[in-house]
């Protein structure tokens, strides 16, 4: 199966997804149950393709965000202990984050990835306790940045805390990354 089908696919599964996964000697942690994700680029798609393989299902933001979290988002949503995640572009992230806000719903953590700069990619991060993980992951080979932040906000699905920002930056490739993405992980 390839990428486009296992996506688009995985959409229609949504029903029959855990939103709990079990973690070592029978106890259980939140997991993410949905990732939004914005086809057009490259490290958008690669974040969401580690998250389905974690048992997200994915949804592509190219589509009404509106419509989508009045839609299957919604129905995801209602179930306890739903998590979501998604590395957009900062308007698509902007109306999710007020429709889950009026749904009652809380950011748990938020970052801004810039790539606007000639050949530096500048992450602005406020995510809460903790960072270290998702610090390393930005600073990762500049075509893994994204899986390694992917990864490192799956494992950090239930974390709690003040938010502190920080800023890093790591050299990229400008062809693949021309602009502005937000990664987000909202409760």
């Amino acid at each position: 199966m390839d990428r486009r089908s296992l996506i688009i696919g995985a959409a229609g599964a949504a029903g029959a997804l855990p939103l709990v996964g079990a973690t070592g000697a029978g106890a259980a942690e939140p997991c993410i149950a949905a990732v939004v994700f914005d086809r057009r680029y490259p490290a958008s798609r690669r974040f969401a393709e580690v998250m389905t393989r974690r048992g997200a299902v994915a949804f592509a933001a190219q589509d009404d965000v509106i419509r989508l979290w009045r839609g299957p988002l919604s129905e995801l949503a209602a179930r306890p202990g739903f998590r979501m995640a998604g590395l957009t572009t900062w308007s698509d992230f902007s109306l999710l984050k007020a429709s889950a806000r009026e749904g009652g719903r809380t950011l748990l953590g938020e970052g801004m990835h810039d790539g606007s700069s000639r050949n530096r990619l500048v992450h602005t991060l406020r995510y809460p306790g903790a960072s270290a993980d998702v610090e390393a992951a930005c600073t990762a080979e500049p075509a893994l940045w994204a899986t390694a932040l992917a990864q490192a906000l799956a494992a950090r699905a239930s974390a709690t805390g003040h938010f502190r920002k920080r800023v890093v930056s790591a050299p990229m490739a400008s062809a693949e990354y021309p602009g502005a993405l937000a990664s987000w992980l909202i409760a």
